[in-house]
């Protein structure tokens, strides 16, 4: 099955002062690296909904996050010419700009979203896929590694069933054309 890199971020809420709390990371030999970030001292936005949602508290983050500009130099160091999949690219790419924005650096890597290596008819099994993948890697809290995980997972099953099907196909016409 092919593999790919993804990310996810969960972040304060979802207006255009909101920020990055957690980034995830799944690599294709399935490791994955994960993060609380500290919040600048200017990032103040917070929405309950979206705690209730990630259950990441403001503690949490001001206790255990890391300093900004560590997590992006962790992420430049471990996704250094890649390019990187989200499923929700015109959030995570806010939230990831912001991020180096504070940092003072570059991102190494290149992020976009999934929805431009899919083909059209993956479309239709999509969701349905990824909320398989969830049940079935008994992945039901919503954090940024096992969203990225799920991401990853599902994206190598719809692509392995395309193999497949193609596979499927090329093997009746042969039969056809006997």
């Amino acid at each position: 099955m092919e593999k790919i890199t993804t990310l996810d971020i969960e972040a304060s809420g979802l207006s255009p002062d909101s920020y990055p709390l957690e980034i995830g990371i799944v690599l294709p030999d399935d490791s994955s690296w994960c993060s609380l970030i500290e919040p600048a001292k200017t990032w103040d936005h917070w929405s309950k909904e979206a705690e209730a949602l990630h259950q990441i508290t403001r503690e949490n983050i001001e206790h255990y996050g890391k300093a900004i500009s560590e997590v992006a130099h962790t992420l430049n160091t471990l996704l250094k010419g890649k390019t990187v999949y989200s499923d929700c690219w015109v959030l995570d790419d806010r939230w990831l700009r912001k991020l180096y924005l504070e940092a003072r650096m570059t991102p190494s890597f290149r992020l976009t979203d999934i929805m431009y290596i899919l083909k059209e008819d993956d479309f239709l099994s999509w969701e349905t896929t990824k909320s398989n993948v969830a049940k079935e890697l008994n992945m039901h809290r919503h954090r940024a590694t096992n969203d990225a995980r799920i991401l990853q997972e599902s994206f190598s099953r719809i692509t392995h069933q395309r193999h497949y099907n193609n596979q499927h196909c090329n093997n009746i016409a042969s039969m056809q054309k006997r």
